[in-house]
């Protein structure tokens, strides 16, 4: 074992009979790493809610494109296609959040901002199956 560095970091060396060295692996303290660990996790779900809510917006627009036809052709009025029209404007909402969360660079802002995205993308998911229930309820009722 050698002797730890400035930076913190310890090199473990795995010897084997014939005293090669296998691998060296640095290694900090849990404590040093927990804070880097939670930023990169609030980073990773940044970056899953950006993504995810900008192609469930276009499956929001996809859907009252199609439910549009299906609703002329049947004669049925829903109030899906108007649930769904608010819905993709709230997944706009979390994508340019999420987008925004990304960019800056003050922690406080960042912190805000991510919470902003997590609760927009949770409410447009809430409102996608409030939707996806009158639409099911307006099409298999006629």
């Amino acid at each position: 074992m050698r002797r730890p560095d400035r930076s913190g970091y310890r090199s473990l060396a795995a010897t084997t009979l014939a005293g090669t060295v296998r691998s060296e692996t640095p290694m900090r303290s849990t404590a040093s790493r927990a804070p880097a660990r939670t930023a990169h996790l609030d980073e990773d779900i940044c970056v899953h809610i950006f993504t995810t809510s900008a192609a469930m917006m276009g499956v929001c627009m996809t859907v009252v494109g199609v439910l549009h036809v299906v609703t002329v052709l049947r004669k049925v009025d829903t109030l899906g296609d108007d649930l769904l029209s608010i819905n993709s404007l709230i997944y706009l909402g979390a994508c340019l959040s999420a987008y925004w969360a990304l960019r800056t660079r003050r922690r406080k802002r960042n912190q805000i901002l991510e919470a902003v995205a997590d609760w927009l993308f949770l409410i447009g998911l809430v409102l996608s199956a409030i939707a996806t229930g009158f639409i099911t309820w307006a099409i298999a009722g006629n």
